[in-house]
């Protein structure tokens, strides 16, 4: 398999633990030093720190009864040795209480991977929300 459909195949378990509320499929993906950076502003850094702030968004969705799905697509992967970046385009939809689907979000990711153990782990994920950044593809 190719450097690019490892990457794709990392992106994809990443979501998918994301809009199960999965803690544990998400921080497989990260390197131990990761960065996530988010349009609220938060900043966590390193495993402990990023499973943190997404064990509070899933709490807080639970609460609310909020069910997430996010579509990814246009991904540009740059492969530079061990290391990569990807750009990708994404729609984030959600259900409250089981009504009907809505687009809560259109924004734009960069990601930075790395290779390690022949594993392509996140290193450092980068969403911007396009409403506020016009250069994210609004």
């Amino acid at each position: 398999m190719s450097a690019e459909d490892q990457i794709r195949r990392t992106l994809a378990r990443y979501i998918h633990s994301h809009d199960r509320n999965d803690p544990d499929g998400v921080m497989a993906e990260f390197t131990e030093g990761a960065r996530l950076l988010v349009p609220s502003g938060a900043r966590p850094a390193g495993r402990a720190a990023i499973r943190a702030f997404m064990e509070d968004q899933y709490t807080r969705r639970r609460a609310a009864k909020r069910r997430m799905k996010h579509l990814y697509g246009n991904s540009d992967i740059e492969v530079r040795g061990t290391a990569a970046t990807v750009v990708s385009d994404w729609v984030a939809y959600e259900s409250v209480d089981g009504g009907p689907w809505a687009i809560n979000m259109i924004g734009q990711s960069i990601d930075q991977l790395v290779c390690e153990n022949g594993q392509w782990l996140i290193a450092e994920r980068h969403n911007i929300d396009s409403r506020t950044a016009p250069e994210a593809g609004a």
